[in-house]
């Protein structure tokens, strides 16, 4: 939006969770929203997301920080999920993907 909003609330749950709190929570369904883009850069994830637009919570606060103007803190939220889903992975015994390169 060409004046946006000064606070963002971010709903947290898996994708079918948030999506129903959004729709029944009195003070959440009648906020105004906005889409957020999703990262152009590849990004790993532990989990297939229902759609192509779907994310996950921490990558809601950085595309949100990137909107903001916080790239910075945007990239190093991704860094560390990016370690987050490395290490899972690892966890799981798949093989571990090098890092994302920054930027």
């Amino acid at each position: 939006p060409p004046d946006p909003p000064r606070t963002v609330v971010l709903v947290d749950g898996t994708w079918r969770q948030a999506r129903r709190m959004a729709r029944r929570i009195e003070g959440v369904r009648d906020l105004p929203r906005f889409i957020l883009r999703p990262s152009p850069r590849t990004v790993e994830r532990l989990r297939e997301p229902p759609a192509p637009w779907a994310m996950a919570t921490v990558e809601a606060i950085a595309r949100t920080l990137e909107h903001y103007g916080e790239a910075e803190a945007a990239e190093a939220l991704d860094a560390l999920f990016a370690e987050f889903v490395r290490r899972g992975r690892l966890q799981r015994g798949l093989p571990a993907r090098p890092p994302p390169e920054p930027g």
